[in-house]
């Protein structure tokens, strides 16, 4: 079965780029921040960016709305932080080897 013309959407390259930057942007960077404060490096740290970023902004969501506040940009930068910090923290109270 084809599908008619018309109902093909099409997005353009600035489209497409515009959108995988702002993913990097949101998922990214509070990953790699978090990521680099627990002393992950080299390709773990490039393999483990978005887990981070996934479980910062999963977790402040809900925590701000239980704060009575809402979830900006700036709630998700500030948590971001605090992640990085509690991160930093416990890589600093575990031994080294």
């Amino acid at each position: 079965m084809r599908i008619p013309r018309s109902r093909i959407t099409e997005t353009s390259a600035l489209t497409d780029v515009v959108t995988a930057c702002a993913t990097l942007l949101v998922l990214g960077v509070p990953g790699l921040l978090t990521g680099l404060a627990a002393g992950l490096r080299g390709w773990v740290l490039a393999g483990m960016t978005p887990l981070p970023g996934y479980a910062v902004g999963g977790l402040a969501g809900p925590g701000a709305t239980a704060l009575g506040l809402s979830f900006t940009p700036f709630t998700y930068a500030v948590a971001t932080a605090l992640f990085a910090g509690a991160a930093y923290g416990l890589r600093q109270l575990t031994p080294r080897r």
